[in-house]
């Protein structure tokens, strides 16, 4: 498999981060930063389990206007499913089909609310 490559957008506001010290909490580069990361991750899985299925990579679609990418689509035994990799950092609950995110200002009592959870 190639190395994943980073798009873009990314390329330049990686080379701005590098040359100006505060550019890096940008929330715009953080944001396909981390994004990037979690597609490495992926690549990284597929590579271990995915070899013994069919797979499309970065499918990018146009409908109405409106831009769609997904990060993979698997085929397996005729069923069709589709990864969109997410790299967000935090505690979150999945909850009544939602994903709610826990915040803490201490680590003390982030430990404390898990015995809850």
């Amino acid at each position: 498999m190639d190395k994943r490559k980073m798009a873009h957008e990314l390329q330049q506001l990686y080379i701005l981060s590098q040359r100006i010290s505060s550019f890096k909490e940008d929330f715009r580069y953080q944001n396909l930063y981390h994004g990037y990361l979690g597609e490495i991750y992926l690549d990284q899985l597929v590579q271990i389990f995915g070899e013994k299925f069919e797979y499309l990579d970065d499918l990018t679609l146009v409908f109405k206007e409106t831009t769609v990418q997904i990060d993979k689509i698997f085929i397996v035994n005729n069923t069709i499913f589709l990864i969109d990799m997410k790299y967000y950092q935090g505690h979150y609950i999945f909850q009544n089909n939602n994903w709610y995110g826990i915040i803490h200002s201490n680590r003390l009592c982030s430990l404390e609310s898990l015995e809850f959870l």
